[in-house]
């Protein structure tokens, strides 16, 4: 399955929407393309703090799409499509690497806040 393939066109419309990370097919192609991929079952619950889109990636997405004004819905759409390829991969890597970390501190912390520990 190619990465392109992770997308359906929503109500036979040309825009495109990304299936569920959770979906069935997205989580087969993680799991053949994604070294040391892990399973939803064990992945925990909704949370900011340990979601590495949440603590790193929504940020830096944000300053790109809002660089300029945006000018009506169809306009945020084309800036985050446009943006998120643009992502530093670094930036990426280092959210992930500190996904473990952050884990382990929330079980340390009895599931409290930690965001000022990694800031």
């Amino acid at each position: 399955m190619k990465a392109t393939q992770l997308y359906r066109k929503h109500n036979g419309e040309n825009s495109v929407t990304p299936l569920s990370h959770r979906a069935k097919l997205t989580v087969e192609f993680l799991q053949q393309n994604v070294p040391n991929f892990i399973e939803p079952s064990v992945w925990p619950p909704n949370s900011p703090e340990i979601n590495p889109v949440d603590y790193a990636v929504w940020g830096a997405l944000q300053q790109d799409v809002y660089r300029v004004p945006i000018v009506g819905l169809e306009d945020l759409k084309d800036r985050v499509r446009t943006c998120w390829p643009s992502l530093d991969q670094q930036l990426i890597n280092k959210a992930i690497d500190q996904w473990r970390p952050r884990l382990k501190t929330v079980v340390e912390v009895h599931g409290g806040h930690i965001e000022q520990l990694f800031t």
